[in-house]
């Protein structure tokens, strides 16, 4: 049977007997903590020093993939709302732009230009510099034209979803510390136990926040250069 939660912290507490850590310099002048570990046996020792690591290690992985996953989660939320919004106002542009060309059209067969018109002030609404046969061929464009063309942006957001889509967090691993000495079995025994003792560089907090900050920089950073242009 599973222990309760009652059982689970009574085994902590006395598996942490077990094992101890404190500072390589306890002045903090230099990084880096010291673990001991206490079996009947240097080898069980060694054992359970090595189990505490990888477990250590895939906490950790965890605890990133956990971020990750989330922050490409509401990247994904954002730029799929971002090309639907986006998608809305090209469609709302391109029927704008098709109503005035059609009025262009009218206008510049009621003034009776075919050609274009050069050194024209094109700032009215209804502008018929491109003459008639402009303003149709225009037209039959705009009637037919792709509406990623017409908004480049919704090509560019879509692109940008599928590569986030490839992105895969899950695959990511990293070591969040580095041996400044490495595990390996006491020759000499201690009494009454048999402590092994290995010093591991210091798990900073910054390493994993800067690593989710890298990797989330890579999510965004194309949509930074989209907002600068």
């Amino acid at each position: 049977a599973k222990p309760d939660e009652q059982g689970k912290r009574r085994w902590l507490r006395d598996w942490s007997k077990f094992i101890s850590a404190e500072p390589v310099d306890e002045k903090g002048n230099k990084p880096g903590v010291r673990l001991t570990t206490s079996a009947d046996t240097s080898e069980h020792a060694l054992k359970m020093l090595e189990d505490y690591i990888d477990f250590i290690i895939v906490k950790q992985n965890q605890s990133l993939v956990n971020e990750l996953t989330d922050q490409k989660s509401l990247r994904l939320d954002t730029l799929t709302m971002s090309l639907k919004l986006t998608s809305e106002d090209a469609r709302q542009a391109l029927k704008r732009d098709i109503i005035n060309t059609e009025l262009a059209v009218k206008v510049a067969k009621a003034a009776g230009v075919t050609q274009p018109l050069e050194n024209y002030n094109s700032s009215e609404r209804f502008p018929i510099n491109l003459g008639t046969q402009g303003l149709e061929e225009k037209l039959k464009l705009l009637k037919i034209i792709d509406l990623n063309i017409y908004q480049p942006k919704l090509a560019e957001l879509q692109i940008q979803i599928e590569r986030l889509k490839q992105v895969r967090v899950e695959a990511i691993r990293f070591k969040p510390f580095s041996y400044l000495d490495a595990p390996e079995v006491q020759l000499s025994r201690d009494k009454p136990k048999r402590p092994l003792i290995v010093v591991l560089a210091t798990l900073l907090g910054g390493m994993l926040s800067a690593s989710i900050v890298l990797i989330r920089r890579a999510f965004i950073s194309k949509k930074q250069h989209h907002d600068d242009q």
